[in-house]
Order: structure tokens, then C-alpha cells, then sequence
């Protein structure tokens, strides 16, 4: 997907690393008044961390999308 993005020019910044790490130095880049969308796709509910959730909320202005498979869902 990333390498499309550059063929098209678009302001692509590519990070790696582990998503807690990399989820504050995202909101460290992110200039501060831009509009933000996340997208999370986690493995599975468990491998979501909270620290993840807390570091993007700290931009000021974000919508979030967090995809979570049924199949990890249970009811009591």
C-alpha cells in the first residue's frame, strides 16, 4: 500500500517498529492541528494495547476506526 501511495505522491511517512512505540512517535509528527484518521487492525482483542489507544488520543484532532474480529468475542 505504501509504495502505491509514493507512485501517487502522496505525503507518505513510513514508521516501523512495535505499535506502542511507534503509536507515540506518530503523535509526536503529526502537526498539530492536521485532521487524523486511524485505522487499527489488530491481531486480536488481546494484542490491542490500551497504551496504544492513550498515545493517539492525545492528537487534537482524531477519528479512530478499531476493527476487532467477532470470533474474539465472548458473552457470559
Amino acid at each position: 500500500m505504501v509504495h502505491r501511495l509514493i507512485k501517487l505522491d502522496a505525503p507518505v511517512v513510513e514508521m516501523a517498529g512495535d505499535a506502542v512505540t511507534t503509536a507515540a512517535a506518530i503523535v509526536e509528527e503529526a502537526p498539530p492541528l492536521a485532521l487524523n484518521f486511524v485505522f487499527l487492525d489488530p491481531y486480536s482483542i488481546r494484542a490491542l494495547d490500551f497504551r496504544i489507544l492513550q498515545s493517539l488520543s492525545r492528537l487534537k484532532y482524531v477519528d479512530m476506526l478499531v476493527h476487532l474480529s467477532k470470533m474474539d468475542l465472548q458473552r457470559n
